[in-house]
Protein backbone atom coordinates (compact mmCIF):
# COMPACT_ATOMS: atom_id res chain seq x y z
CA UNK A 1 0.00 0.00 0.00
CA UNK A 2 2.77 2.35 0.79
CA UNK A 3 4.77 1.72 -2.30
CA UNK A 4 1.85 2.00 -4.24
CA UNK A 5 0.73 5.20 -2.60
CA UNK A 6 3.62 7.06 -2.63
CA UNK A 7 4.84 6.55 -6.30
CA UNK A 8 1.30 6.14 -8.04
CA UNK A 9 -0.75 8.34 -5.31
CA UNK A 10 -3.71 7.61 -3.65
CA UNK A 11 -5.73 6.11 -5.23
CA UNK A 12 -3.45 3.30 -6.41
CA UNK A 13 -2.33 3.05 -3.09
CA UNK A 14 -5.90 2.55 -1.97
CA UNK A 15 -6.61 -0.14 -4.59
CA UNK A 16 -3.47 -2.10 -4.13
CA UNK A 17 -4.00 -1.69 -0.33
CA UNK A 18 -7.43 -2.96 -0.68
CA UNK A 19 -7.21 -5.35 -3.31
CA UNK A 20 -4.55 -6.98 -1.27
CA UNK A 21 -6.20 -6.69 2.61
CA UNK A 22 -9.42 -8.63 0.56
CA UNK A 23 -7.35 -11.34 -1.45
CA UNK A 24 -5.39 -11.98 2.00
CA UNK A 25 -8.44 -12.63 4.00
CA UNK A 26 -10.17 -14.87 1.33
CA UNK A 27 -6.45 -16.81 1.26
CA UNK A 28 -7.29 -17.05 4.98
CA UNK A 29 -10.73 -18.77 4.63
CA UNK A 30 -8.96 -20.85 2.22
CA UNK A 31 -6.78 -22.13 4.40
CA UNK A 32 -8.98 -22.47 7.09
CA UNK A 33 -11.38 -24.39 4.75
CA UNK A 34 -8.49 -26.32 3.81
CA UNK A 35 -7.59 -26.83 7.61
CA UNK A 36 -10.93 -28.79 8.28
CA UNK A 37 -11.76 -30.33 5.22
CA UNK A 38 -8.06 -32.14 5.92
CA UNK A 39 -8.97 -32.79 9.22
CA UNK A 40 -12.07 -34.94 7.92
CA UNK A 41 -9.76 -36.47 5.48
CA UNK A 42 -7.44 -38.25 7.86
CA UNK A 43 -10.20 -40.04 9.79
CA UNK A 44 -10.71 -37.09 12.73
CA UNK A 45 -14.40 -36.45 13.64
CA UNK A 46 -15.28 -32.85 14.00
CA UNK A 47 -17.74 -31.49 16.75
CA UNK A 48 -21.68 -31.31 16.05
CA UNK A 49 -21.02 -33.48 12.86
CA UNK A 50 -23.74 -35.82 14.08
CA UNK A 51 -26.15 -33.24 14.98
CA UNK A 52 -25.82 -30.76 12.04
CA UNK A 53 -24.97 -31.32 8.59
CA UNK A 54 -20.98 -31.91 7.54
CA UNK A 55 -20.80 -28.50 5.87
CA UNK A 56 -22.31 -26.39 8.99
CA UNK A 57 -20.27 -28.95 11.13
CA UNK A 58 -16.94 -27.60 9.27
CA UNK A 59 -17.89 -24.23 9.44
CA UNK A 60 -18.67 -24.27 13.52
CA UNK A 61 -15.02 -25.94 13.48
CA UNK A 62 -13.48 -23.08 11.20
CA UNK A 63 -15.06 -20.68 13.14
CA UNK A 64 -13.69 -21.89 16.77
CA UNK A 65 -10.32 -21.98 15.53
CA UNK A 66 -10.88 -18.50 13.82
CA UNK A 67 -11.25 -17.19 17.85
CA UNK A 68 -8.49 -18.84 18.89
CA UNK A 69 -5.73 -17.02 16.65
CA UNK A 70 -7.98 -13.99 16.63
CA UNK A 71 -7.49 -13.66 20.35
CA UNK A 72 -3.73 -15.03 20.27
CA UNK A 73 -3.35 -11.59 17.39
CA UNK A 74 -4.30 -9.36 20.00
CA UNK A 75 -1.08 -9.95 21.72
CA UNK A 76 2.58 -9.00 20.98
CA UNK A 77 4.51 -10.30 17.89
CA UNK A 78 6.74 -11.94 20.50
CA UNK A 79 3.82 -14.54 21.26
CA UNK A 80 3.55 -14.96 17.31
CA UNK A 81 7.16 -15.67 17.33
CA UNK A 82 6.63 -18.18 20.00
CA UNK A 83 3.92 -19.80 17.88
CA UNK A 84 5.89 -19.85 14.33
CA UNK A 85 8.52 -21.22 16.22
CA UNK A 86 6.18 -24.46 17.91
CA UNK A 87 4.75 -24.69 14.36
CA UNK A 88 8.13 -24.97 12.30
CA UNK A 89 9.58 -27.57 14.56
CA UNK A 90 6.37 -29.48 13.71
CA UNK A 91 6.59 -29.23 10.15
CA UNK A 92 9.74 -30.24 10.00
CA UNK A 93 8.31 -34.01 11.15
CA UNK A 94 7.60 -35.28 7.60
CA UNK A 95 10.91 -33.76 6.17
CA UNK A 96 13.04 -35.45 8.88
CA UNK A 97 11.64 -38.45 7.82
CA UNK A 98 12.25 -37.78 4.49
CA UNK A 99 15.60 -37.46 5.16
CA UNK A 100 15.66 -41.17 7.60
CA UNK A 101 14.07 -42.77 4.38
CA UNK A 102 16.73 -41.25 2.05
CA UNK A 103 19.48 -43.53 3.48
CA UNK A 104 17.84 -46.37 3.18
CA UNK A 105 15.30 -46.27 0.51
CA UNK A 106 16.62 -43.63 -2.00
CA UNK A 107 17.28 -44.92 -5.60
CA UNK A 108 18.28 -42.66 -8.54
CA UNK A 109 16.53 -44.86 -10.91
CA UNK A 110 13.18 -44.03 -9.83
CA UNK A 111 14.24 -40.13 -10.69
CA UNK A 112 15.83 -41.62 -14.18
CA UNK A 113 12.64 -43.23 -14.93
CA UNK A 114 9.76 -40.50 -14.22
CA UNK A 115 7.94 -39.39 -16.87
CA UNK A 116 8.28 -36.03 -17.16
CA UNK A 117 5.69 -33.77 -18.30
CA UNK A 118 6.76 -30.26 -19.57
CA UNK A 119 3.49 -28.44 -19.73
CA UNK A 120 2.66 -29.71 -15.67
CA UNK A 121 4.90 -26.65 -15.16
CA UNK A 122 1.42 -24.20 -16.02
CA UNK A 123 -0.55 -26.53 -14.29
CA UNK A 124 1.46 -26.05 -11.05
CA UNK A 125 2.70 -22.50 -11.18
CA UNK A 126 -1.41 -21.27 -8.64
CA UNK A 127 -0.06 -23.88 -6.50
CA UNK A 128 3.57 -22.64 -6.07
CA UNK A 129 2.11 -18.85 -5.96
CA UNK A 130 -0.18 -20.01 -3.40
CA UNK A 131 2.05 -21.44 -1.30
CA UNK A 132 4.90 -18.90 -1.42
CA UNK A 133 2.32 -16.07 -0.54
CA UNK A 134 3.13 -14.79 3.15
CA UNK A 135 6.94 -14.15 2.66
CA UNK A 136 6.26 -10.59 1.90
CA UNK A 137 3.93 -9.87 4.71
CA UNK A 138 7.41 -8.66 6.27
CA UNK A 139 6.12 -5.71 4.43
CA UNK A 140 3.37 -5.24 6.52
CA UNK A 141 5.37 -5.53 9.95
CA UNK A 142 8.69 -3.32 9.28
CA UNK A 143 7.96 -1.42 12.02
CA UNK A 144 8.00 -4.10 14.16
CA UNK A 145 10.84 -6.09 13.34
CA UNK A 146 14.50 -4.07 14.69
CA UNK A 147 15.89 -2.36 12.50
CA UNK A 148 12.90 -2.88 9.87
CA UNK A 149 14.11 -0.78 6.93
CA UNK A 150 17.48 -2.98 6.36
CA UNK A 151 16.59 -6.33 8.21
CA UNK A 152 12.98 -7.10 6.59
CA UNK A 153 13.81 -7.21 3.23
CA UNK A 154 16.96 -9.38 3.77
CA UNK A 155 14.29 -11.93 5.58
CA UNK A 156 12.29 -11.83 2.76
CA UNK A 157 15.30 -12.76 0.73
CA UNK A 158 16.59 -14.81 3.15
CA UNK A 159 13.52 -16.96 4.07
CA UNK A 160 12.60 -17.38 0.14
CA UNK A 161 15.59 -18.99 -0.55
CA UNK A 162 16.17 -21.55 2.62
CA UNK A 163 12.20 -22.38 1.63
CA UNK A 164 13.22 -23.08 -2.09
CA UNK A 165 16.13 -24.78 -1.22
CA UNK A 166 14.16 -27.29 1.38
CA UNK A 167 11.10 -27.76 -1.07
CA UNK A 168 13.34 -28.72 -3.79
CA UNK A 169 15.50 -30.97 -1.82
CA UNK A 170 12.58 -32.62 0.09
CA UNK A 171 10.60 -33.11 -3.86
CA UNK A 172 14.08 -34.37 -4.92
CA UNK A 173 14.17 -36.92 -1.96
CA UNK A 174 10.38 -38.11 -2.51
CA UNK A 175 10.56 -38.79 -5.71
CA UNK A 176 14.05 -40.85 -5.55
CA UNK A 177 12.54 -42.47 -2.69
CA UNK A 178 8.78 -43.39 -4.23
CA UNK A 179 8.99 -42.47 -7.93
CA UNK A 180 6.68 -40.43 -9.57
CA UNK A 181 3.29 -42.95 -8.83
CA UNK A 182 3.39 -41.94 -5.06
CA UNK A 183 -0.85 -40.06 -4.10
CA UNK A 184 -0.04 -39.64 -0.33
CA UNK A 185 4.11 -39.42 0.20
CA UNK A 186 4.67 -39.02 3.41
CA UNK A 187 2.14 -41.81 4.37
CA UNK A 188 3.58 -44.23 2.19
CA UNK A 189 7.51 -43.69 3.92
CA UNK A 190 6.81 -45.09 7.35
CA UNK A 191 5.37 -48.37 5.92
CA UNK A 192 8.18 -48.83 3.65
CA UNK A 193 10.85 -48.51 6.60
CA UNK A 194 8.66 -51.05 9.19
CA UNK A 195 6.26 -53.68 8.72
CA UNK A 196 5.55 -52.99 12.21
CA UNK A 197 1.64 -51.48 12.74
CA UNK A 198 2.02 -49.29 15.80
CA UNK A 199 5.32 -48.02 14.54
CA UNK A 200 3.23 -47.42 11.02
CA UNK A 201 0.02 -45.69 13.17
CA UNK A 202 2.32 -43.41 15.37
CA UNK A 203 4.35 -42.71 12.67
CA UNK A 204 1.56 -40.94 10.54
CA UNK A 205 -0.35 -39.77 13.08
CA UNK A 206 2.58 -37.50 13.66
CA UNK A 207 2.79 -36.88 10.19
CA UNK A 208 -0.94 -36.04 10.28
CA UNK A 209 -0.57 -33.25 12.85
CA UNK A 210 2.64 -31.77 11.24
CA UNK A 211 0.72 -31.52 7.96
CA UNK A 212 -2.31 -30.01 10.10
CA UNK A 213 -0.06 -27.62 12.03
CA UNK A 214 1.56 -26.17 8.39
CA UNK A 215 -2.11 -24.95 7.94
CA UNK A 216 -2.75 -23.02 11.44
CA UNK A 217 1.11 -21.95 11.16
CA UNK A 218 0.21 -19.91 7.37
CA UNK A 219 -2.95 -18.93 8.61
CA UNK A 220 -1.62 -17.42 11.79
CA UNK A 221 1.20 -15.55 10.17
CA UNK A 222 -0.63 -13.94 7.47
CA UNK A 223 -4.09 -13.35 9.95
CA UNK A 224 -1.29 -10.96 11.96
CA UNK A 225 0.23 -9.20 9.07
CA UNK A 226 -3.17 -8.20 7.08
CA UNK A 227 -3.86 -6.31 9.77
CA UNK A 228 -1.30 -3.92 9.61
CA UNK A 229 -2.28 -3.72 6.35
CA UNK A 230 -5.99 -2.20 6.79
CA UNK A 231 -4.05 0.04 9.47
CA UNK A 232 -1.75 1.23 6.97
CA UNK A 233 -4.87 2.55 5.03
CA UNK A 234 -6.76 3.98 7.83
CA UNK A 235 -3.89 5.95 9.18
CA UNK A 236 -3.90 7.84 5.71
CA UNK A 237 -7.54 8.18 6.08
CA UNK A 238 -8.42 6.72 3.48
CA UNK A 239 -11.52 4.41 4.69
CA UNK A 240 -14.62 4.68 6.39
CA UNK A 241 -14.46 5.02 10.16
CA UNK A 242 -10.37 5.37 9.81
CA UNK A 243 -10.16 6.84 13.79
CA UNK A 244 -11.58 3.09 14.95
CA UNK A 245 -9.14 1.47 12.53
CA UNK A 246 -6.30 2.79 14.21
CA UNK A 247 -6.72 2.02 17.76
CA UNK A 248 -4.19 0.09 19.58
CA UNK A 249 -4.13 -2.04 22.21
CA UNK A 250 -1.49 -2.14 24.95
CA UNK A 251 0.35 -4.69 22.82
CA UNK A 252 0.39 -1.89 19.88
CA UNK A 253 -1.65 -4.02 18.15
CA UNK A 254 -4.27 -2.79 15.73
CA UNK A 255 -7.41 -4.71 18.16
CA UNK A 256 -10.17 -3.68 15.52
CA UNK A 257 -8.54 -4.41 12.29
CA UNK A 258 -7.88 -7.84 13.45
CA UNK A 259 -11.41 -7.63 14.65
CA UNK A 260 -13.01 -6.56 11.71
CA UNK A 261 -10.83 -8.97 9.45
CA UNK A 262 -12.34 -11.88 11.86
CA UNK A 263 -16.06 -11.03 10.76
CA UNK A 264 -14.80 -10.70 7.12
CA UNK A 265 -13.44 -14.36 7.08
CA UNK A 266 -16.60 -15.67 8.99
CA UNK A 267 -18.65 -13.88 6.19
CA UNK A 268 -16.38 -15.02 3.11
CA UNK A 269 -16.64 -19.19 5.07
CA UNK A 270 -20.38 -18.55 5.17
CA UNK A 271 -21.12 -17.44 1.70
CA UNK A 272 -18.66 -20.15 0.24
CA UNK A 273 -19.84 -23.11 2.04
CA UNK A 274 -20.79 -24.37 -1.74
CA UNK A 275 -18.72 -22.65 -3.75
CA UNK A 276 -15.41 -22.44 -2.33
CA UNK A 277 -13.64 -22.23 -5.40
CA UNK A 278 -14.52 -18.48 -5.68
CA UNK A 279 -12.35 -17.95 -2.73
CA UNK A 280 -9.56 -18.97 -4.91
CA UNK A 281 -10.17 -16.79 -7.33
CA UNK A 282 -10.92 -13.83 -5.42
CA UNK A 283 -7.55 -14.45 -3.38
CA UNK A 284 -5.34 -14.73 -6.10
CA UNK A 285 -7.26 -12.04 -8.44
CA UNK A 286 -6.63 -9.86 -5.05
CA UNK A 287 -3.01 -10.26 -4.43
CA UNK A 288 -1.40 -10.55 -8.06
CA UNK A 289 -3.61 -6.79 -8.35
CA UNK A 290 -0.95 -5.33 -5.41
CA UNK A 291 2.12 -7.09 -6.98
CA UNK A 292 1.16 -6.05 -10.24
CA UNK A 293 1.02 -2.02 -9.02
CA UNK A 294 4.24 -2.83 -6.67
CA UNK A 295 6.19 -3.86 -10.12
CA UNK A 296 4.97 -0.81 -11.68
CA UNK A 297 5.95 1.33 -8.32
CA UNK A 298 8.95 -0.11 -8.79
CA UNK A 299 9.36 0.66 -12.78
CA UNK A 300 8.52 4.66 -11.63
CA UNK A 301 11.07 4.56 -8.27
CA UNK A 302 13.91 2.63 -9.21
CA UNK A 303 17.21 3.95 -10.93
CA UNK A 304 17.35 3.64 -14.81
CA UNK A 305 19.60 0.51 -15.73
CA UNK A 306 19.82 -2.72 -17.32
CA UNK A 307 19.62 -4.52 -14.40
CA UNK A 308 17.10 -2.66 -12.67
CA UNK A 309 14.82 -3.17 -16.08
CA UNK A 310 15.33 -6.86 -16.07
CA UNK A 311 14.69 -6.92 -12.47
CA UNK A 312 11.12 -5.23 -13.17
CA UNK A 313 10.36 -7.51 -16.07
CA UNK A 314 10.95 -10.62 -14.55
CA UNK A 315 9.28 -9.14 -11.17
CA UNK A 316 6.29 -8.44 -13.85
CA UNK A 317 6.32 -12.06 -15.21
CA UNK A 318 6.06 -13.79 -11.69
CA UNK A 319 3.46 -11.18 -10.76
CA UNK A 320 1.25 -12.13 -14.10
CA UNK A 321 1.81 -15.88 -14.09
Amino acid sequence: YVYSQKTLGNFWGFVSGWSYFIGTIAGNAIILHAFGSLVKKMGFTLPFAHSTSPLFAQLIFDVFFLVIFTVLNLLNTTVLEKMHVGFTILKTIPFGLVLIAMFFLFDIKNITTATVKPFGLFESLPIVLFAYLGIEACCSITHQIKDGERNASRAMLISLAIIAATYAFIQFGLLGILGSQGTNPFFEIVPRLTSNPMLISGGNFLVKIAILSSYLGGFYGMYYANSWNLYAIAKEKNILFANTFTKLNKYHTPWTCILFQGILIVLLLFVSLHHDSSLMVMSGFGVVIAYILSVLTYFKAAPRGISNVLTGVLALAGSSA
